[in-house]
């Protein structure tokens, strides 16, 4: 019984070695994706690639002892559209150890340093009619909102061009995702400049905005907030508002909430408004939006501060109805020292006072998640 044993145990390790083995070319993607507020398809142009900024790069290497010349395949989707189909590069010069592209060789439709000229459609034209919606984007000039994938099969080719071996290939991909930005929006606390300012008596108070492309945010994104103070004699206006009033905070978050302990005065207007920067593809290679040539601005909203000490009433009332959720997380914040700011956010909309009350005690009884976010 032993010895068909053992035969089936050396079968199974010699089949587990043969599926083991490695193709003998292999790539990579530095980077292998990229986020932009904006794309201009001017960049994607395969006729002039000299003038496209440099995205990403594709290094291909060599796993054996043996040179060989190697053949490229790119398909580029947008989300699930096609746009081009099964272009072929071939190399010109054999692979001896690694070679290095960038977007510049394959969005390309000349005969490069390292490929011939491609077999297939990369034109504009072909993007273009590859779906309707893409085209009315492009002809205006900036790519749609999505994701754009190139996805790339690497294989060794002979002296004819064929790959003599069909399993011996690899597939990479780069990924572009757009999430166009023209603003930010505020959404509390005031108005836009030019009307009535709304009386504010929360303290701390917390400032909350949005932006188009808060979804695809990256860790690097960040946000200034400047708030200016106005005394009640010299309120301020559309044209006074950047340079008039006194300064009262100024600096960038990560986040699109802000709240902390300002020196507000009892009275006085207040205004304030958030920048971020616009990510383009020449920013793609970047780390920060520092250096970002492109703002996005919120308009300036306004609001009166007054100090209110009976607002401590409603604070009470709505800490003790968030303790009365019985949630253990709520419970270990209080516990940790954390209070209370007395406005909630619900569905775009501010509530304070009772209003705020009323909308925690709604919810006793119910199961909730609840999620701690570091502002």
């Amino acid at each position: 019984m032993r010895r068909p044993t053992l035969f089936i145990l050396i079968i199974l390790l010699m089949a587990g070695g043969l599926s083991a083995q490695t193709s003998s070319v292999s790539a990579v993607f530095m980077p292998p994706s990229i986020f932009v507020n904006s794309l201009n398809t001017a960049q994607f142009d395969p006729v002039n690639p000299e003038n496209q900024p440099l995205l990403t790069s594709l290094v291909i290497t060599n796993n054996t002892n043996t040179p060989f010349r190697y053949m490229l395949t790119l398909n580029i989707n947008w989300n699930n559209v096609q746009m081009v189909s099964q272009v072929r590069y071939k190399s010109k010069e054999q692979l001896q150890t690694s070679v290095t592209l960038t977007n510049r060789d394959f969005i390309n439709k000349n005969e490069g340093d390292k490929l011939y000229k491609p077999e297939g459609d990369i034109s504009f034209d072909t993007i273009i009619n590859s779906n309707p919606i893409l085209r009315d984007a492009l002809q205006a000039g900036n790519f749609p909102d999505g994701t754009l994938t190139f996805n790339f099969k690497i294989e060794p080719i002979n002296a004819d061009g064929v790959n003599p071996n069909p399993s011996d290939f690899v597939t990479v991909s780069f990924t572009v995702t757009i999430k166009n930005i023209s603003a930010v929006f505020l959404s509390y606390p005031g108005k836009p400049i030019g009307q009535n300012p709304p009386v504010i008596n929360l303290r701390p108070i917390t400032f909350m905005w949005n932006s188009v492309s808060s979804a695809y945010d990256q860790p690097f994104r960040k946000y200034r907030l400047i708030i200016r103070e106005f005394t009640p004699a010299h309120p301020p206006t559309a044209n006074s508002v950047e340079t008039d009033g006194r300064k009262v905070y100024e600096g960038e978050l990560t986040s699109n909430v802000f709240t902390d302990f300002l020196p507000f005065q009892d009275n006085y207007i207040y205004a304030w408004q958030v920048s971020t920067g616009v990510f383009t593809e020449s920013d793609a290679l970047s780390n920060t939006n520092d250096s970002s040539a492109e703002t996005a601005k919120s308009d300036w909203y306004v609001f009166r501060y007054v100090a209110d000490t009976e607002t401590s009433g409603s604070f009470s009332q709505l800490k003790a109805a968030l303790m009365m959720l019985n949630n253990e997380t709520i419970q270990d914040t209080f516990a940790q020292g954390y209070d209370v700011t007395g406005a909630v956010f619900y569905e775009g909309r501010v509530y304070t006072g009772q209003e705020a009350v009323d909308l925690v005690k709604d919810l006793s009884g119910k199961e909730i998640e609840v999620e701690l976010q570091d502002n």
